[in-house]
């Protein structure tokens, strides 16, 4: 068996594999919009990285057709992968005018090439010149686009920048008259098989292809990962951090206010009266609430402070570089806001929310976050004992004593 037509269907199937599984990818979650595009690439790459083994296949017909289907298909193919990429890093994708006008640019000039084929080489030089500069254009956005990157960023622009090089190869030997167009367009299957440029072409470009799909689907996964690690740790209802993701943080907080000797501070708070907006205006009415005290949070607090829902109508506030005088003006400061900003549960309901709070500081004997946390959890029950809406520090708690 001719090696070009093994080479061929080798990675012709490689490339289909590839756009089945990221059109899956995209099936399953059409939010990453960048496997979109990396399917439609790779099912041109089928057909770019077949076009050896059709033209061995099939000698009778004119290989001119054979030359400028891979230029067409390849040339687009770069195209797409370039336009995932500006969607992996968050660099907005051209509108579908550009994308039509690059379709019909391209295919134009591989026509003309078939029709004379005189101006092939024209339209092979403009095929090139396609998978460079989209090529060069992916490098430069991989390593410059807003997203923060990872080693999949890095490692698919080491290969796409191949790309580049292989096609500036490729428009030398066209041009210094090494060899026949393309190499596909060869008149004997023994002349094709010794031409450079099908070698170049077809051990070169499969290799670089085949590593920017690997890696590419390596950076998707790994953001992927990160994503769910990091919706594992927020809360679903209000997108703040849940307890797992506040006490991943905050033991973090604590041990380097230990080591500095600065201060540390906690708020705890639970909602008065919540089963009541539960009951009286259903459960709708309650997560309205949690949401909206989330967001009151985020607006009363400092950039540096973190706040998590603890659990139920339950909130924990995490202060740095806060003594527990300054943790008491911050509980008070957001349960006067509660107090006094009614929420429209309904579209003809109102109701004023209040709160209980609990704070504690750090101190030299706690061994752990937990230690805080347990003694604000006792101000806050201190809190509701003594009727609800109003807040105990821990220290004047202890001092009572």
């Amino acid at each position: 068996m001719n090696w070009l037509f093994l080479l061929s269907l080798i990675t012709a199937s490689i490339s289909l594999l590839f756009a089945m599984v990221f059109l899956a990818i995209y099936w399953q979650r059409p939010d990453i919009e960048a496997t979109r595009s990396w399917g439609i690439a790779f099912l041109l790459l089928v057909v770019a990285m077949g076009t050896v083994g059709l033209r061995i296949g099939l000698p009778d017909v004119d290989p001119h057709i054979f030359s400028n289907a891979l230029a067409v298909t390849a040339g687009l193919a770069c195209f797409y992968v370039y336009q995932g990429i500006r969607c992996w890093r968050e660099v907005d994708a051209y509108s579908w005018g550009f994308s039509l006008a690059v379709v019909l640019i391209i295919s134009s000039l591989a026509f003309l090439g078939y029709l004379n084929n005189a101006l092939e080489p024209v339209s092979l030089f403009a095929a090139r010149l396609y998978i460079g500069i989209f090529s060069a254009l992916g490098v430069y956005t991989l390593l410059t686009g807003p997203k923060e990157k990872n080693i999949g960023h890095y490692l698919t622009a080491a290969f796409l920048a191949a790309n580049p090089v292989t096609q500036t190869v490729s428009i030398y030997l066209i041009f210094a008259g090494q060899s026949i167009p393309d190499g596909i367009a060869a008149s004997t299957i023994e002349e094709l098989s010794n031409s450079r440029l099908a070698a170049l072409n077809f051990v070169g470009l499969p290799i670089s292809f085949t590593a920017i799909a690997l890696f590419c689907l390596l950076g998707v996964l790994l953001e992927l990962g990160q994503q769910l690690r990091d919706e594992s740790l927020r809360d679903w209802l209000t997108g703040t951090f849940n307890r797992r993701g506040f006490v991943d943080i905050a033991e973090k907080s604590f041990a380097l206010s230990r080591r500095q000797g600065s201060n540390l501070s906690l708020i705890l708070f639970d909602m008065d009266n919540f089963k009541t907006i539960n009951d009286r205006y259903g459960h709708d009415a309650g997560d309205t609430a949690l949401r909206w005290v989330s967001r009151l949070l985020q607006e009363r607090l400092r950039s540096s402070d973190m706040m998590a829902r603890w659990g139920g109508e339950e909130f924990i506030v995490l202060l740095p570089d806060a003594s527990e005088q300054d943790a008491l003006r911050i509980a008070d400061d957001i349960r006067l806001h509660l107090q006094h900003q009614p929420l429209a549960v309904t579209d003809k309901a109102e109701v004023s929310l209040s709160a209980s709070f609990g704070v504690a500081q750090r101190n030299s004997a706690d061994a752990t976050i937990d230690a805080v946390v347990t003694r604000a959890d006792k101000a806050l029950y201190h809190s509701k004992r003594e009727g609800k809406n109003c807040v105990h520090g821990s220290a004047a708690i202890k001092a009572a004593v």
